[in-house]
């Protein structure tokens, strides 16, 4: 019979181990995502100072889920997220507004695959 209880309290903790992952990753990845987009937005209508200090907004909320994420997935896909999210400001004028929008798409991209890649260990 201690076996059996054993065995509940474990799947308890993994299922709450497992929300809990889900819950913080699922945060950390969209509020990235809306600061790259409104970033994003912001470049597009031509206000690139406010694009700057939105992508460095994006780069410290991801900064501060970060640690959480690498709890849960490989630390190397989030260092490889973190370095990106920190050469998007360099592009933030309007000589390279292409490739800054290049950029933003592709960083949000990285940043969405992160909830698949946690999704995919469950």
């Amino acid at each position: 019979m201690k076996r059996i209880w054993a065995a509940l309290l474990i799947l308890a903790f993994m299922a709450a181990l497992s929300f809990a992952g889900h819950s913080c990753v699922h945060t950390v990845v969209n509020d990235a995502a809306a600061s790259l987009e409104t970033a994003k937005t912001l470049a597009q209508s031509g206000d690139f100072n406010a694009a700057q200090e939105e992508l460095r907004r994006a780069e410290e909320q991801f900064g501060r889920g970060g640690h959480i994420l690498e709890l849960f997935l490989k630390r190397e896909y989030v260092s490889n997220i973190r370095i990106s999210l920190a050469g998007l400001h360099a592009y933030a004028y309007k000589e390279s507004a292409p490739d800054l929008y290049s950029e933003i798409d592709k960083a949000v991209q990285q940043v969405r695959m992160m909830e698949h890649m946690y999704d995919s260990i469950l």
